[in-house]
């Protein structure tokens, strides 16, 4: 949830797991390989990918064909969470 939530932050701009990793608090590996299966069901997509030594870096954007249904669900949550701390 935490890339998706940073993804969507980005309104729209394509960032790689390498932009993603620190803020997510996770290992480059664990984000490129979620970024992945968020590509491969539809909620991101692969925007372009750039030649970085001897390798490809690969940009997302929170533009899949599920990520309408997936930023709806993330604002329930965090309505939820909102009425959860006023209730404490």
């Amino acid at each position: 949830m935490a890339l998706v939530r940073l993804l969507r932050a980005g309104q729209g701009e394509a960032m790689s797991p390498n932009q993603l990793h620190r803020p997510a608090h996770e290992p480059l590996g664990n984000v490129s390989y979620h970024m992945l299966q968020l590509a491969e069901a539809g909620v991101i997509v692969l925007e372009r990918t750039r030649q970085v030594r001897g390798g490809l870096e690969h940009f997302y954007a929170f533009r899949g064909r599920w990520a309408d249904a997936v930023a709806h669900t993330l604002d329930a949550l965090d309505a939820l969470d909102e009425q959860a701390e006023v209730a404490a």
